[in-house]
């Protein structure tokens, strides 16, 4: 979690709502929720976060990292078992 948030400084932007992160056997998995359509940018910066976080874990690890949509006011509905690593006020 450490890892993942120091990642993110600088890199949070306006629509950024969520971020969250879970773990499964070997595999670290996480999902940027972003209010609105998806963009080139969106995805680009959770790529440059995959890279600085991969970084960072052991060689057996595995990290996923994805962007998606959720427009507000919908709820951002999280995986059971994960963890808010970046939650935006609403």
């Amino acid at each position: 979690m450490l890892s993942l948030q120091s990642a993110l400084l600088g890199m949070v932007s306006p629509d950024l709502r969520a971020v969250e992160v879970w773990i499964e056997d070997r595999s670290v998995r996480g999902r940027f929720a972003y209010d609105g359509e998806l963009t080139d940018d969106h995805r680009e910066v959770v790529s440059e976060i995959e890279t600085l976080v991969i970084a960072d874990l052991t060689d057996d690890a595995k990290l996923e990292l994805e962007a998606a949509s959720v427009p507000h006011p919908e709820p951002v509905a999280f995986v059971r078992g994960s963890v808010f690593v970046y939650l935006r006020r609403e």
